[in-house]
């Protein structure tokens, strides 16, 4: 069920959500010395889309609608959100779930997802458990990164509950690279990070890279080695533009 609530995650992240600027303001020298904006802003791309996810357990509980309807007030609470939200249930026999979502405009959003599963049911955990997802997403802006990651991360301090976060940054640039200009543009990109142990593909259609940057705090485990950054490049023909893609620590679905 856990693979069912991760697949989820990923689906949801690409429905949608936002509201207007936070009020969370950070100097530019914090922004300055965060190393996802430090790869950015050596990929000279254009910002195209910012988004910050997490996600954790949140109680032992197995909870009915209305108390995930109350979750989902919550949450806006913390996330200082006035505005209605449209909102959907799924109820199933082993897992209650509500996800809600207010949409600004195309790749602006803010979206919850919680959802609880019976622990009675065969395959399922030994306790219920209860799963929260919030996530923040702004256009062409890369500005709000740090004060999303810290009203998310406000949000799970509510619940007394730590959070895996995710931070996804795309960006374009006008026209086709060549490999020897993806290759440099990558190398700058992960060194602008301070990242090493690079592994990834570089065919034609994809170049995609991850690796380790002690700058950044979280990271997964794969194959033995710490991996916290991922940058990946590809060529959209029908808009003749490049896009770059950071995430950390890994980038989601398909890019």
């Amino acid at each position: 069920m856990k693979k069912f609530l991760l697949a989820l995650i990923v689906c949801g992240v690409m429905s949608v959500l936002l509201f207007n600027p936070v009020e969370t303001t950070f100097s530019k020298g914090e922004m300055a010395a965060n190393p996802l904006w430090r790869s950015f802003r050596a990929s000279g791309a254009a910002p195209y889309e910012l988004k910050v996810q997490g996600w954790a357990k949140i109680n032992n509980d197995y909870m009915s609608v209305e108390q995930l309807q109350q979750v989902v007030d919550e949450v806006r609470m913390v996330l200082g959100i006035t505005e209605s939200f449209t909102r959907e249930t799924q109820e199933y026999e082993d897992m209650q779930g509500v996800t809600a979502i207010k949409e600004l405009r195309p790749r602006e959003y803010a979206m919850i997802i919680v959802q609880s599963l019976d622990a009675a049911k065969e395959g399922y955990p030994k306790y219920p458990e209860t799963y929260l997802v919030v996530t923040l997403s702004r256009a062409e802006n890369l500005e709000s990164m740090l004060a999303y990651r810290r009203k998310i991360e406000n949000v799970f301090e509510y619940y007394n509950s730590a959070p895996s976060i995710f931070t996804y940054i795309t960006g374009r640039i006008d026209g086709e690279l060549a490999k020897p200009q993806k290759n440099l543009l990558l190398r700058k990109m992960f060194e602008a990070a301070g990242a090493g142990n690079l592994e990834g593909i570089n065919n034609e259609n994809l170049v995609s890279y991850s690796g380790y940057t002690p700058d950044i705090e979280d990271y997964i485990v794969a194959g033995g080695k710490k991996v916290n950054l991922n940058i990946a490049l590809r060529y959209h023909e029908n808009e003749q533009k490049t896009y770059v893609y950071i995430g950390s620590p890994l980038l989601e679905g398909e890019y």
